[in-house]
């Protein structure tokens, strides 16, 4: 699909690029690449780019995954955690955003949120410093 002024249209949020897709060494790479008679569109949407963002959407995944284990088993057995954080993995949306659409944010999303709840979750705090906290203004 084309905008009014010819250029493909995009459907996706700016983060994912950012977060996920290592633009600037892909795209390097399909550059040498193509030098050397590859055929290799550099486009952002041949092979390497969309393979180096379902890698990378797929790291973030499992990266979150394994921060909700790490939380998870020091309130219960490492047995239990990990069979929470499987059902977790299979439960949630997170098989699809990881492996079918990468672009889309909610994989990065999650995944800043659990290192900010690791991270939270490190702290050590009184339950009256914890409210107070919470009552801070942003």
């Amino acid at each position: 699909m084309y905008t009014k002024t010819g250029h493909v249209e995009n459907h996706f949020s700016v983060g994912p690029r950012f977060m996920g897709s290592r633009a600037g060494s892909v795209h390097l790479a399909v550059i040498l690449l193509d030098r050397f008679g590859a055929n290799i569109p550099a486009d952002g949407y041949s092979r390497p780019y969309v393979l180096a963002m379902g890698l990378t959407t797929s790291f973030y995944g499992f990266s979150a995954l394994f921060l909700a284990f790490r939380i998870a088993r020091k309130y219960f057995e490492n047995e239990w955690a990990f069979l929470a954080t499987i059902g977790i993995w299979l439960a949630s949306s997170l098989p699809i955003y990881m492996y079918f659409n990468p672009p889309v944010a909610r994989i990065f999303r999650i995944s800043v949120s659990s290192f900010f709840g690791i991270g939270m979750h490190q702290v050590q705090r009184t339950p009256a410093q914890w409210a107070a906290w919470e009552r801070s203004p942003a």
